[in-house]
């Protein structure tokens, strides 16, 4: 279709235009526009019989044009005459589209002399709007006050001709005439924009970056909330930018060919940057030439066959400016008191609000609060932003924090107290996320499976001796690694512990206690309020590093015992005392006697034969063995782990073990009449059961893996349960649901009704490992086994460490396959991810950016029902760091390195200008940094080079500091100071000069006396062109000048004056370079004529040893074709004077003096 359209438009053109297929477009029409229309138009290679259809596809390149553009027309409707034409217009556009809209700007003096037009406009469709106020007097002539008393009139008049004066809040000046009263103004009326062209300066403020690099605006603006600026769009035209505005289109020598060019040319523009494309139309311009009016007929039947629409000025700004919103919580728990990373993802649709957002967080019960807000200001398009709200402590035991994050777009500063911030009331965007919060204590992992409430809970807490709460992710670490030990080496160590850690639920505390000698009860010893939140704890261990006595309370609830975390004697011998109620064996204090049942000594010798007698064991055995605090028995003369630790090897002994078991009796892990959750099932991740029941019982109707469904909320009160049972066998998790065939009173059975047949779905946790359901009736009767293997899954775990075999903590696993997620490594370097289906992955270990760690690859397969360990060590890599500055030794911030060679993301510098690259692999780079000027690059210290890149060799383990100073003298022609009028002051060249460079269109090298800066780079010479300028590193004889800055050469050269010059000698004038003195030198024009006339000039450069230049003209005349200014080797920075004519002009007896910041 777009080739079609195309001849379509070239074949109307040709009778509008009169242009034969073979003919050449107008040569004032755009150069790409002329060359579309001759491939267009075939250059009469186009056969007739051929089929319009069998032209072939569009080629990739062309697929631009399918690309959608919004385009807001806006019609003037000012004069009488001008109704037809609109009529017209309004008609086409409906003919092309009837769902397409324009505005239509109304003057006051048509609204009040016709209103009826203005209605049925209105009636139709179309936006009404406002130009100009119809008065006599200039608005820039008028004050404040009167201008906004005019306007007033002016929007009242056009508002009381339709009807919705409540939709006319649009309006734009006539002849370009406003300031910035006039943007006031309409603001205090709440007008919602101007349309207009918009240049930076006085009157039009630009805060929005994109147009104070431009200078102007050229997309629509929001210079407050609910105040636009819509910038007429703009195409360029050589150095000029002409708006698509028809009054300035048309004011030169411009035919409807050239103006249909213009149309397209901006339009496809437009497809790329995805910026809407305004036009103005006149009726009083377009309309005095049918052949204008076709034009806009032909580019509408372009915008029909391309997909663009035309929309009204409420659209544009009526848009959503942030879509895609979303927001990732951690996907691991997070320690209270941690700060958790919301990872914030959206789209921003408009060019210069700032973005905010703002996260508000709460347990339940508690009232919503503040936690953290971050901004941004961001081109449009995918952008990331991270919110960190720290964890608060959680009131009781409660595991589930909840985050509301809400978001803005809008006009204003990223400061907290700007009004205009999003909040829980006035947003955007919003979204509920919910984070895992580890609780005080936390289960170990692997060593936490049943229910508190039937096992021996031991809680582990750090004293302070481990390190500060600043550094626990440094030793943290350390202290589980002794946790593991000591469960695995001591008390796993000796029957009848032995095979019986199932009776344990084992959890940790990151919170810190402080043991001291002796002070093995009192809860002052552990952290504040930790028995409260961790009420189940029937034994609290203060673990410490420090040696001294240490102790245990016996029989609390909870009783607390401290130890030395290190293997040791201590944690062994206190553990008897405080989970298992055993007294001392040795020859001392035996206060924690534990008299009945079963106890491991005795108070006197009777008692000691009689419970030796009932246990099989032979009563001579029995000893004294001390008489301290009494007399005390005990069985036998052997030394076991009640003496003292030390004798570890020898175990509990008869006595102890009796009681252990006894004690662990107690502790059998059986399921509760309401288990609840045994495993941790993961999260986001439901197993839904869609199941029927009758008096013939369940029938499974299907199975699903769903997400973002929450499982059903179960209580205590059931009919059935559900059992959830592992590939092995193990009990994952057990819930109650009531009997779906019982409704109570609601709509449809006024009164508790019992069905005999119900279909509903049950929700279950999902655990990636579940084989089986088991539904059991009240009553504990197996009714029904589902096998739901079908949506198992698999997992992948392991352990990242470092060269040295140290955890490492916050490195990112990636997994990529079947599914993709990722999970960050948590202290001690572990992490696990569950819930992925069976496959092969990638996996992607990516370490923290503050490690001097490299990426690593591995890959694993994965199986249902089966975790897959990947434990992978990450190697040292090279770091790169130093910092960029200034002459003055100013820090230069967010100046952009990056390395080749190497997969490079972008570094920036900080305020203080320091870079760090870390983790890069050992071999050979070329560290750049992304600028347009030279640098003194410096190595370890060492000067290496000038320039913007430098070649390292990283070896492993080792850094290289690499800075880059600025050279004393840079220009920097974007900063106006640096151009400056100065008292002109001729040096004479002729008397006592060298003549060079003579004849036409030539250049010649000259050495200069002193080392000249030019734009950061260092020269001993130049080279001096016969066209009026100087040049740098190569010479360039080009006699057609540009306007700078401009990528065609020349580059890097000063301009004094250059155009086609002829200095051959005699009448034409020469070319004379002297030295004045040690620190100046000269190159002087002398009356040299311009090339085909008899106008001459004469002028001259003056370099010094400061670097500064001076540009003089004694004598200029014909300055309308010469171009002046300075400009950088890469032609993308230039401070231009004067170009064709276009700036300021050269006057005789004119200094114009270039320095440096």
């Amino acid at each position: 279709m777009k080739r079609v359209t195309y001849i379509l438009i070239v074949v109307a053109m040709s009778a509008i235009f009169g242009v034969s297929q073979t003919s050449q477009a107008s040569p004032n029409a755009l150069p790409e526009t002329n060359a579309a229309l001759a491939q267009l138009s075939g250059a009469g290679t186009c056969r007739a019989e051929e089929p319009i259809a069998t032209v072939e596809a569009p080629t990739l390149g062309e697929l631009w044009i399918l690309r959608p553009v919004e385009i807001n027309l806006q019609l003037h409707l000012e004069q009488a005459p001008d109704k037809a034409v609109v009529e017209r217009i309004l008609n086409s556009v409906e003919a092309h589209n009837p769902d397409w809209r324009v505005t239509v700007f109304v003057s006051p003096h048509f609204a009040l002399s016709d209103p009826d037009a203005v209605r049925a406009i209105e009636r139709r469709g179309h936006q009404i709007a406002v130009v100009g106020t119809g008065e006599q007097l200039p608005l820039t002539t008028l004050s404040y006050n009167e201008q906004r008393a005019s306007l007033e009139r002016a929007m009242l008049a056009v508002r009381a001709a339709v009807y919705y004066p409540q939709e006319v809040v649009d309006w734009k000046p006539q002849d370009f005439d406003w300031n910035a009263d006039t943007l006031l103004a309409l603001q205090s009326l709440q007008v919602r924009s101007i349309s207009d062209l918009f240049t930076c300066g006085d009157s039009f403020l630009c805060q929005c970056p994109y147009a104070l690099n431009l200078g102007k605006v050229t997309f629509p603006y929001p210079m407050q909330t609910e105040f636009w600026a819509i910038p007429i769009s703009e195409i360029q035209q050589g150095s000029e930018a002409l708006a698509l505005d028809d009054r300035r289109v048309f004011a030169g020598s411009v035919t409807p060919q050239d103006y249909l060019g213009y149309l397209l040319q901006k339009y496809g523009e437009q497809q790329e940057t995805k910026d809407p494309l305004i036009i103005a139309v006149h009726p009083s311009i377009v309309g005095m030439d049918d052949a204008r009016l076709e034009v806009l007929d032909l580019f509408l039947d372009h915008v029909v066959n391309t997909g663009g629409k035309l929309v009204t000025l409420n659209n544009l700004m009526s848009q959503s400016y942030i879509t895609n919103f979303n927001v990732q919580s951690p996907s691991a728990p997070v320690p209270v008191g941690s700060q958790a990373t919301l990872t914030v993802t959206y789209r921003s649709t408009l060019y210069c609000p700032k973005y905010r957002f703002r996260a508000y967080g709460k347990y339940e019960g508690e009232n919503w609060q503040l936690v953290a807000s971050g901004c941004q200001y961001v081109s449009t398009g995918d952008h990331t932003l991270y919110l960190q709200p720290t964890i608060p402590k959680p009131p009781g035991s409660q595991t589930v924090y909840t985050v509301t994050v809400v978001g803005q777009a809008s006009y204003g500063s990223c400061d907290n107290s700007d009004p205009d911030w999003p909040t829980l009331d006035k947003y955007e965007v919003k979204k509920e996320v919910q984070i895992s919060v580890l609780p005080r204590c936390i289960p170990l992992p692997g060593r936490t499976a049943g229910d508190p409430n039937n096992r021996l809970d031991v809680v582990f807490v750090p004293d302070t001796d481990y390190g500060t709460p600043q550094n626990i992710d440094t030793w943290l670490p350390t202290f589980l690694n002794e946790i593991n030990a000591q469960i695995d080496q001591r008390l796993n160590g000796k029957s009848p512990v032995t095979d019986n850690l199932n009776r344990f639920n084992f959890y940790y505390t990151r919170d810190q206690g402080n043991a001291e000698e002796s002070s093995c009860g009192p809860s002052s010893t552990l952290p504040t309020d930790l028995v409260r939140d961790c009420s189940f704890a029937d034994v609290i261990v203060v673990f410490h590093k420090t040696t001294f006595g240490d102790c245990s309370s016996v029989d609390q609830n909870p009783d607390i015992l401290s130890a030395e975390g290190p293997i040791g004697r201590s944690f062994i011998h206190e553990s008897g005392h405080g989970m298992f109620g055993l007294a001392d064996e040795y020859d001392g204090n035996t206060s924690y006697f534990q008299p009945n049942p079963n106890p491991n000594i005795w108070a006197t010798k009777d008692a000691c034969r009689t419970d030796a007698t009932s246990a099989g064991w032979n009563p001579d055995d029995c000893n004294k063995f001390t008489d301290r605090q009494g007399d005390w028995w005990k069985l036998g003369t052997t030394n076991y782990i009640m003496k003292d630790g030390t004798y570890f090897d020898n175990g509990w002994g008869a006595p102890a073990s009796r009681r252990i078991s006894w004690i662990l009796d107690q502790y059998t892990p059986t399921l509760s009449t309401m288990a609840g959750v045994l495993a941790v099932p993961l999260q986001s991740n439901t197993t839904q059961l869609n199941l029927t029941l009758s008096d013939s019982g369940f029938v499974v109707n299907q199975i699903r893996r769903v997400r973002d469904v929450p499982p059903n909320q179960l209580t205590g009160s059931y009919a059935y349960r559900a059992r959830l049972l592992s590939f092995g066998g193990q009990v994952l998790g057990e819930f109650g649901f009531g009997n779906p065939r019982y409704i109570y009173a609601e709509e449809g059975y006024p009164y508790p009704t019992y069905l005999s047949t119900a279909s509903f779905a049950l929700h279950l946790p999902y655990y990636y490992d579940a084989k089986t359901v088991q539904i059991y009736d009240a009553g504990g009767t197996l009714v029904r086994t589902i096998d739901i293997a079908s949506i198992a899954s698999g997992g992948i775990a392991g352990a990242v460490t470092d060269n040295n075999g140290q955890p490492v903590a916050g490195a990112r696993v990636e997994v990529i396959g079947p599914d993709l997620t990722n999970v960050a490594t948590a202290a001690n370097g572990q992490y696990s991810i569950q819930g992925l289906q069976a496959g092969s992955y990638a996996v992607n270990i990516i370490p923290p950016a503050s490690s001097n760690l490299i990426p690593a690859v591995s890959s694993v397969s994965v199986y249902a029902g089966q975790m897959s360990t990947i434990n992978v060590s990450l190697q040292l890599g090279t770091t790169v760091q130093g910092r960029v500055t200034s002459a003055a030794g100013r820090p230069i911030p967010n100046a952009i390195l990056y390395v080749s060679g190497y997969e490079t993301p972008r570094y920036s510098t900080d305020n203080n200008g320091y870079y760090v690259m870390k983790g890069l692999r050992p071999g050979s780079y070329t560290l750049n940094i992304d600028s347009t000027r030279n640098y003194h690059i410096y190595v370890n210290g060492q000067f290496v080079r000038q320039g913007t890149s430098v070649d390292l060799t990283a070896v492993a383990g080792q850094g290289i500091t690499v800075d880059f100073v600025e050279p004393a003298i840079v220009y920097l022609p974007v900063v106006l100071k640096n151009m400056q009028y100065t008292p002109y002051n001729w040096l004479d060249a002729t008397n006592g000069g060298t003549i060079i460079a003579q004849g036409d269109d030539t250049y010649q090298y000259v050495s200069l006396p002193f080392a000249f800066n030019f734009y950061g780079s260092t020269y001993t010479g130049l080279y001096v062109s016969s066209n009026g300028f100087v040049s740098f590193g190569s010479g360039y004889s080009s006699y057609s000048n540009n306007c700078i800055p401009s990528t065609s050469t020349p580059n890097n050269a000063i301009y004094a004056f250059w155009d086609d010059l002829v200095p051959t000698g005699g009448g034409n004038g020469n070319i004379y370079v002297k030295q004045i003195d040690s620190g100046t030198f000269v190159i002087e024009w002398h009356r040299v004529r311009k090339y085909g006339t008899s106008d001459y000039q004469t002028f001259e450069i003056v370099l010094r040893s400061d670097h500064s230049i001076t540009l003089q003209y004694q004598f200029v005349s014909n300055t309308g074709s010469a171009t002046v200014g300075v400009e950088n080797a890469t032609g993308t920075l230039a401070k231009q004077h004067i170009c064709n004519g276009v700036g300021t002009p050269l006057t005789n007896q004119l200094a114009i003096r270039y320095t440096t910041p």
